[in-house]
Order: structure tokens, then sequence, then C-alpha cells
């Protein structure tokens, strides 16, 4: 009886199994139509295999063929769109986006009145040191001398005469042409924050208003780094004052406003994306929107939170381990460790070009041998993380970090070729690199660079 119970039970099972395409209907079935699957996965551009239709069921495909083979699986409330010879690509991965900035950006101007209560703007006329002093000197007294305490004032400085990075109010905040002193006597207890894009200066008010909102003081006139008066990672505080002041006590409008730019993506065709993250509220925002499963859109982070402003980003990284790929979802997750930028825009990038020494002691190699930030790279490499170098402009300090990548292959015997190119490290932006002696060497390395289309004829052909 044992034996035939167990037989019937085998055989009901038997019975009850079914392919796993039946277990539910699509929930929608796209057909008649060109879908490029894209699966070659060569440098050609052959497309892969192109089929007629395709079966979606809750978030995922899960087949693909003929309209005929697809249509089949429909269920009575299946969704039917006919695409009438239309083409359909995979959704777009963008490299190098910064969705969730841009988009509190948008509702700051929407909102000016939360914007007042933390900062103001004024934009700062001048073409020579003399106008551009007198004109921070007014701005300065007449607006802010009876400001509330602790409201900030953002100076925009002309930066656009003689091209990117090379206007007059560049040469005023990199020149010393208002010491930090002058600064602090005009704004003595409200932070001043003064932009000349890449060249950035804040007062003594500024700093310690950093302090008291995120525990440190910036890197600004520490060692290697560079003064008050070029350290372009400022920007920082700029982007963060909203984010982790306003927004710390409004976490769930933060993850609308996050979701209100993941969707206006989504509708470009973009379904993945990766970024920095300066604000540190916004991975609040983002974690809300996972909790609810309401992300629109896949985000791929760079772990940035090391060096930002972090005083000892080395021991940091020797400390954390592999965490590429890591992530509590499909739609959430991090490629490794994102070094933010090793240099900054025109001149103050860092490259093996000449130019006039006028231009070229604007450089700014911030990864350089010697550096706080060389050592974080480096000890992150040693500590098996993809590194990924979200800013870099030049072809120097890309030289740098393939240097610290070989130099741990020596460190380490077990960091062999192989190894190293399944980290895939990579860079961006492609201002002025790869030089041609480059490329054989990011070949061999397995090196990934992620370049603007705007950028690659301003140094071509090389």
């Amino acid at each position: 009886m044992g034996v035939m119970l167990f037989a019937l039970s085998a055989l009901s099972q038997d019975r009850l199994t079914v392919p796993a395409k039946l277990v539910s209907y699509p929930t929608m079935i796209i057909y008649n139509g060109k879908i490029m699957t894209m699966d070659d996965e060569s440098t050609t551009l052959r497309v892969g295999t192109v089929v007629q239709a395709m079966a979606v069921r809750g978030k995922e495909i899960f087949a693909i063929g003929s309209d005929a083979e697809i249509l089949e699986l429909a269920g009575p409330n299946t969704e039917r769109i006919d695409l009438k010879g239309r083409t359909v690509i995979p959704g777009i991965i963008d490299s190098h986006t910064h969705i969730h900035n841009g988009e509190v950006n948008y509702w700051i101007s929407q909102h000016p009145e939360i914007l007042e209560k933390y900062s103001r703007q004024f934009t700062i006329p001048g073409r020579t040191n003399e106008e551009i002093y007198k004109g921070i000197e007014i701005v300065l007294k007449e607006n802010m001398a009876s400001a509330p305490p602790g409201q900030w004032a953002f100076l925009q400085l002309n930066t656009n005469e003689g091209g990117s990075g090379m206007g007059q109010g560049v040469k005023f905040v990199q020149d010393h042409a208002m010491e930090l002193a002058d600064l602090n006597k005009l704004a003595p207890k409200n932070p001043v924050f003064m932009a000349a894009h890449p060249a950035y200066m804040i007062n003594d008010a500024a700093r310690k208003a950093i302090r008291d909102l995120y525990g440190f003081e910036p890197l600004v006139g520490v060692g290697e780094e560079m003064d008050e008066n070029q350290q372009g990672g400022l920007v920082l505080y700029g982007r963060g004052l909203i984010v982790d002041g306003y927004f710390k006590d409004h976490i769930p409008e933060l993850a609308q406003i996050i979701h209100d730019g993941l969707l206006k993506n989504a509708a470009a065709g973009i379904t993945t994306f990766t970024s920095h993250m300066m604000g540190l509220r916004f991975m609040d925002g983002y974690r809300y929107l996972e909790a609810k499963n309401d992300l629109p859109i896949r985000f791929a982070y760079t772990h940035y939170y090391g060096f930002q402003d972090n005083p000892d980003p080395a021991n940091f990284y020797r400390r954390l381990g592999d965490m590429a790929g890591f992530g509590s979802s499909d739609y959430l997750w991090t490629t490794g460790v994102g070094v933010g930028n090793i240099d900054d825009g025109p001149p103050m990038f860092c490259s093996s070009m000449e130019a006039p020494q006028e231009i070229k002691k604007r450089e700014y190699c911030k990864n350089a041998p010697g550096t706080s930030q060389a050592a974080g790279i480096y000890a992150a490499i040693l500590s098996r993380e993809r590194v990924s170098l979200g800013h870099a402009y030049a072809d120097k300090g890309v030289d740098y970090f393939m240097d610290a990548i070989e130099q741990a292959m020596k460190e380490q015997p077990g960091f062999t070729l192989e190894y190293i190119r399944s980290r895939r490290f990579s860079s961006d932006h492609c201002g002025f690199y790869p030089r041609p002696d480059q490329i054989p060497r990011m070949a061999k390395l397995g090196y990934y660079i992620s370049c603007g289309g705007n950028v690659l004829d301003r140094s071509y052909p090389w």
C-alpha cells in the first residue's frame, strides 16, 4: 500500500507540473514589430537576434519569438500592443548622469521661498579684479548685513571669458584677489560661498556651518590639499545644503522629487543609470522608494562617501572590502568605489600637455603620488574594490590611476592580469584623454572609459 500511495502521489505531482511560462499569463505582449535583443556581445555593429514579439510578466521579460509563438501565451487580461512594424530597443543605460541633482535643482527653482530660508543667490559682474572686489563688497554690505543668522550668500562670479575656466572670476579666486580675512570681515556671521567654476572659496562662517551640518570641516588648506581659494570639491556644499538641510526632515518629499526625475528619464528610454550622490540624504530618498517597490528605473550608484571629505580615505576603504554589485534589490546597488574627481574642469585638470605658465600653474592633480586621494585609491584597489573615477578630465591623472593598478599587481601576487581585468576599472568624461599610447595600456588592463560625445573632439586627433 505504501508503494502504491507513493506512486499515485508521484503521478499526481507529475500531472500538476506545467511549463514555467504558463504559471501565469503575461501582463503585456508587444507584437508585430522589430525587437532588437542586442544579444551580440561583440564590438561589431551586429544587433544580434531580432524578433517580432515579446511577452512581459510583472517586471520581467520572459519570452520572445514570433507573433504566433508569443500571442498564443496571452490570457484574458493580457494587454496587447501592436507595434505596427516599429522598432524596439532595450532600455538605455546612461553611465554618467545625476538625475537627483537635476530634479532637486528644478524643485528649488519652483520653491524660492524654501531656498531663501537657507541662502540667497547673487551674480557679481566685473571685468577686472577691482570691479569684482567692489561688487562683492556692495552685495554683502547691502544684502547680508541684516540677514538672518546662518543664511548663506552664494556669489556667482564671471567664468566664461576666454573659454571654460578662464574667465576673470576664476582668476580672481585663484589669484587670491580677495583674501580670506577680507571676506570674513565683510560677512562675519553669515556663510559665504564664492563660485567661479572650477574655483571656489568660502569664509570662516561657512566652514563652521559645514562643520555643524556634517561634523567635519572641509579638507582645504590641509597638507597637500589645495587652499580655500582653489578647492573644487567645495561645490558639494552648494548642492548638499538643501538636500542635507531642509530635506533631512522631509524624506518622503525628497523621495517624490527623485521619483519624478526618474520617471522623466524613463520616458526618454533610460532604464538604468549610474551616479554618485552629493548630499547624504539622497540615499534615504532612494531607500524610501525601494522599500515601497517604487523605483521606476535602476540606479547603480558609486560609493563616494569614503572620499567625500573624509580625512583618511585610505583607512576607510582598507576596512571595507569588495562591495561591487552589493544591493538589496534589482533596482538599487553599488558599482564599487567612486572617487568623485581626480581633477577638475579646465584649466584645473591634470594633464601632460604643454601650455603657457599662466595656464599650466592652475592645473589640479588631486590624485598625484603622495596625496591623500592617491593613498585612498591604492588602499581601495588592495582591498579588492572596483574603483571608478567619476570625473577624470585629462590624461595625467589617468596615468596615475593606472600606475596604482600596476603597482598593486606587483605588491599582491594574487592580483593577476585576469583578476585586474575582471574588476573593470573605469573613468569618465575623456575631456583630454586617452592619448594614443594610453589605449594599449587600457586594453591590457581591461580598463573601461565612458566618454561624452560632446568632448571627444576637444583633443582629437590627440
